[in-house]
């Protein structure tokens, strides 16, 4: 028998496509209904993967946050037989158990810092205590619905920001990169996020064209140019989980973070990380060590070698 279920989710792209992730291997015979962010909202639409989603940031919702919330919102609840909330708030899980008609339960969203084990993995563990008798799909959720090789697409993305400035590989490396595309036949475009929109003139110091640059303000925008392309080469970045999720080939490059808990999850995902005796930091301290040698030690030499070696990208070279 099916339950609707309300799964409750706070945090950035990155975080929730791992999390849909982990959803998705235990999804079988439920309905499921998404609260996240209102910025995310259209993209969760767009690519049709959960019954019905709204917002986490309404007033009535964040109401939920405050010791005297009201009963406003029991209406929505009414309806599922489970809410699923992945937040350490000890206020929320209590308001909602407090309005809701059915059991909440509580994950935290991420492991301990210190802890050795991918996000999916973790929140999988928890998510099989709930649902103890449910089959478990294969670890790489292959979305061939949403993304379909364009064989006669030589377009690679390239995307040199992150939600944070610490996990940016050199600007200069992505420029050799795209270099290396281009003499090899392929068709190199940038995306530029709005925390990245700064790059722009810096790009166009080393003679990017117009029509290789592209200002990404919306999801959608991002996922329609991931359709008609071959690949994605990023940083770990919210834009590197989601080409991932969708199926792209990709190639993420890690530095002060942790590959082992943060690696995108697709079928065809490669990650350069570097080959120094230096723990990853990144949720650990508040910054980066001054010499940064995780991300200054990864060369292009090592990105374009995997380049070569990645099935999906190798037979586009001069083909």
């Amino acid at each position: 028998m099916k339950e609707s279920i309300l799964i409750i989710h706070q945090g950035a792209l990155g975080d929730l496509m791992l999390t849909l992730t982990a959803i998705f291997r235990i999804q079988h015979r439920n309905n499921i209904d998404l609260a996240c962010r209102e910025h995310l909202i259209p993209l969760i639409q767009h690519l049709n993967v959960t019954q019905y989603v709204f917002s986490v940031d309404n007033p009535e919702f964040v109401d939920l946050f405050t010791e005297n919330q009201g009963r406003r919102l029991n209406p929505v609840f009414k309806k599922y037989q489970k809410i699923i909330l992945f937040s350490n708030s000890s206020i929320l899980v209590k308001n909602l158990r407090r309005i809701a008609n059915c059991p909440v339960y509580q994950i935290p969203p991420r492991p301990k810092p210190q802890q050795k084990i991918h996000i999916t993995d973790f929140l999988l563990h928890n998510l099989l205590e709930i649902f103890p008798n449910l089959p478990i799909s294969k670890p790489a959720v292959t979305r061939k619905t949403l993304w379909m090789k364009n064989r006669s697409s030589k377009r690679i993305l390239l995307h040199p920001g992150s939600g944070s400035p610490r996990k940016n590989w050199p600007l200069r490396n992505f420029i050799k990169i795209y270099k290396h595309l281009l003499e090899n036949g392929l068709k190199p475009e940038w995306i530029l996020g709005p925390a990245e929109f700064f790059l722009l003139r810096e790009l166009k110091r080393y003679r990017i064209k117009d029509e290789e640059l592209h200002l990404n303000n919306s999801l959608i925008d991002f996922i329609n140019r991931l359709k008609q392309s071959s690949g994605f080469i990023g940083n770990d970045s919210g834009l590197s989980h989601l080409s991932a999720f969708i199926g792209v080939p990709v190639i993420a490059i890690f530095g002060p973070s942790d590959p082992i808990r943060w690696r995108p999850v697709g079928p065809a995902v490669a990650v350069v990380e570097p080959e120094i005796d230096c723990r990853p930091c990144f949720e650990l301290e508040q910054k980066n060590c001054d010499s940064i040698d995780c991300l200054n030690s990864i060369s292009p030499k090592q990105v374009i070698g995997i380049l070569k070696k990645t099935k999906a990208l190798k037979n586009l070279y001069r083909s």
